[in-house]
């Protein structure tokens, strides 16, 4: 997954993997189309060929299902939940959540808004499986059940227990990170308000140091630093 991950960001193009990469280093990975991104659901949307729809839909581990209102996805999602059984692999209804609850979807607007704007939709909030179960009845109730609860735990128990990064601290520690946060902050509070701290800006410094060195995070601060300068040095946004 590491590797996969660097090479996206080697290539420069954020937030897209070649298929090749991802095929070179598919052990032990699960891969699943997503909902209606994914190239399966536009191949059964443009009504494609029946043998490419089902060369798209054998790359994958198991396929997902976002809640939508929209009549035309709920038909292709339909024919999914078909061509799942036909080659059996696991259709799984899966939130796409964005946001917490219904109605909150302003708020992400809002921000996107900043990012240049995007088409959104007021589904992706967080629903429990009885909302799950009412959001794919369209399915009927043996294939929503199917979707919601038995291949969510089937897919679910497929995943194995690691951990990507370790839990002790003490793997992290780097030797003078106290000093050089210390040293960076300050130096960093100067060049915005000046050589003289006021005395609100200089207790806040002070208080938000002694939180970082007191809960053992200035090796996480110092290491994130350390990344974000490298990256803007080497024209990395």
């Amino acid at each position: 997954l590491y590797k996969i991950i660097s090479s996206e960001i080697e290539d420069g193009i954020p937030g897209v993997v070649d298929i090749k990469v991802i095929e070179k280093h598919r052990e032990n990975l699960l891969l699943g189309a997503s909902g209606d991104l994914s190239d399966l659901f536009w191949a059964i949307h443009n009504e494609e060929s029946p043998d490419e729809i089902k060369k798209t839909a054998l790359r994958y581990d198991y396929i997902e299902l976002f809640p939508s209102n929209d009549i035309k996805t709920r038909l292709v999602y339909k024919n999914i939940v078909k061509l799942g059984k036909e080659l059996n692999i696991p259709v799984v209804a899966t939130g796409d959540c964005h946001y917490y609850g219904q109605g909150d979807e302003i708020y992400r607007r809002v921000v996107k808004e900043f990012k240049g704007g995007a088409d959104d939709n007021n589904q992706q909030y967080l629903r429990n499986t009885e909302d799950m179960l009412k959001a794919f009845a369209y399915l009927g109730e043996k294939d929503s059940y199917d979707v919601v609860i038995k291949n969510s735990n089937l897919i679910a128990d497929m995943i194995e227990q690691v951990k990507p990064l370790s839990t002790d601290p003490s793997e992290f520690e780097i030797p003078g990170a106290d000093d050089f946060i210390t040293k960076e902050a300050t130096s960093k509070a100067v060049f915005i308000y000046g050589g003289h701290l006021s005395p609100t800006i200089e207790e806040r410094l002070i208080s938000e140091l002694k939180i970082i060195k007191s809960n053992g995070f200035s090796s996480f601060y110092m290491l994130a630093h350390l990344l974000a300068k490298y990256a803007h040095e080497n024209g990395q946004p």
